[in-house]
């Protein structure tokens, strides 16, 4: 936030000091609070809390003046942000981008088209104020076809989704990040890693092009290793192909991890593949890995 303020002001100052103050319009300024995934008012495709939980960290902003063919990219801003907008008067719309961390980078912010774009519309930015739209709420642009699984690890479901390497806790709240139950992948100290992957005939993928990624919540005293299980070749024995190692974490944190690319390593899109948690004991102590709200999703909608 402080870099964000100090590189905008800075660029302001640049600009006054380069035109001259007579030339440069007094700014107005926009603020967000922050941004929020909550369930569509209908029609949703899960029920569960655990579905909906999210870490949206930055977000994208475009604007369009009133009466103006050109849309003005005002940038990737992290939030909670207020920036300086050089332009006061009627406002058409107002877009904003949510923006996660892909694979766990800070400098990987992508728009995360799993959700909706907000608009806000019909606005004013005035002269030195401040146009405070808040905490803003989104949800998913998905359809049922779009999940291929979600794990929330309650006790409501029938089966688990992995095999029985993956441990189940169905009830016990305190240490669940939503509801009663969660995984977890206990490592002892004396092996050096520990595979769970998902069970059942796979999922298909057979678009290149589509998005792929899986979300969960986890907290860690081991590396997790994640990645998909393909067959390089149709028929063939399946092989590993890792997408990221998450480091260890005392708290919960929400992860999105970009399965496309590792999809794609395989060039086969006629067989199915599983997906895969390996957790690494590379300290030599072991350790525990849990795990809740497992989801893997996909689209073909980009921005």
């Amino acid at each position: 936030m402080k870099r964000s303020k100090i590189y905008l002001f800075g660029l302001l100052a640049c600009l006054m000091a380069a035109c001259g103050t007579d030339d440069l319009p007094t700014p107005s300024f926009l603020r967000v609070e922050g941004i929020r995934l909550e369930p569509p008012a209908s029609g949703a495709i899960v029920l569960d809390s655990g579905f909906y939980l999210s870490d949206i960290r930055s977000a994208y902003i475009t604007l369009r003046r009133e009466g103006s063919r050109r849309l003005d990219t005002l940038g990737l801003f992290p939030l909670p942000f207020t920036t300086p907008v050089l332009y006061s008067g009627a406002v058409e719309a107002i877009e904003i981008f949510p923006a996660v961390r892909q694979n766990g980078q800070a400098n990987a912010l992508p728009y995360y088209t799993f959700y909706k774009e907000i608009t806000r519309q019909n606005l004013t930015l005035a002269a030195a104020d401040t146009l405070n739209l808040g905490t803003l709420t989104t949800t998913y642009d998905i359809t049922q076809q779009d999940v291929f699984l979600f794990e929330p690890f309650e006790p409501t479901e029938g089966s688990l989704r992995f095999d029985s390497v993956m441990q189940w806790a169905n009830d016990d709240v305190s240490n669940a990040r939503s509801g009663r139950g969660y995984g977890y992948i206990t490592v002892p100290d004396s092996v050096s890693q520990l595979t769970t992957v998902t069970i059942g005939d796979g999922f298909y993928l057979t678009d290149p092009a589509k998005l792929l990624y899986v979300e969960f919540d986890i907290r860690s005293e081991v590396e997790l290793n994640v990645g998909l299980l393909i067959p390089p070749a149709a028929g063939g024995p399946e092989e590993e192909f890792s997408a990221v190692t998450v480091r260890p974490s005392e708290g919960w944190i929400h992860m999105y991890i970009n399965l496309g690319r590792t999809r794609s390593q395989s060039n086969n899109y006629t067989s199915p593949f599983h997906f895969y948690m390996k957790a690494l004991n590379v300290s030599g102590s072991g350790g525990t890995a849990y795990i809740d709200n497992v989801k893997i999703i996909t689209t073909n909608r980009v921005l």
